[in-house]
C-alpha cells in the first residue's frame, strides 16, 4: 500500500503521478514525473524534456535499495589539503598504474 508519509516532496508537483511507490525523495519542479517505482531519488527542475513534458534526464537520479546514484552533468569535488596528514609524493606512479 502506498504511503505518502514515506515520500519527501519539495517544490511544485514532484512525483505527482506516483500513486503506487513509496520511500521516494523528489526535489524540484516535476522531479520524478512519471516514476511509478519505490525507493527512488530525483533531483531536478526538469529543464531537459523529451517533448512529451516528462522529466526524462534528471540532474541526479538514485535508487536507495540498490545504492545506485547517477549524475547527469559535471560533478566538481574539492579537497582541502589542510585536513590531510602524512602527504608524500608518489614515486613511479604512472608505472604502478600501468602494471
Amino acid at each position: 500500500m502506498h504511503s505518502l508519509l514515506e515520500d519527501l516532496w519539495l517544490l511544485s508537483l514532484p512525483g505527482q503521478e506516483n500513486s503506487a511507490g513509496d520511500g521516494n525523495v523528489y526535489l524540484g519542479a516535476s522531479a520524478g514525473s512519471p516514476e511509478p517505482g519505490s525507493q527512488k531519488l530525483y533531483i531536478d527542475n526538469c529543464y531537459l524534456k523529451d517533448g512529451s513534458g516528462l522529466c526524462t534526464v534528471p540532474l541526479i537520479y538514485g535508487e536507495f535499495d540498490t545504492r545506485v546514484v547517477t549524475i547527469n552533468g559535471t560533478l566538481f569535488m574539492t579537497s582541502d589539503e589542510r585536513l590531510k596528514t602524512n602527504i608524500k609524493p608518489l614515486k613511479s606512479s604512472l608505472y604502478k598504474v600501468m602494471c
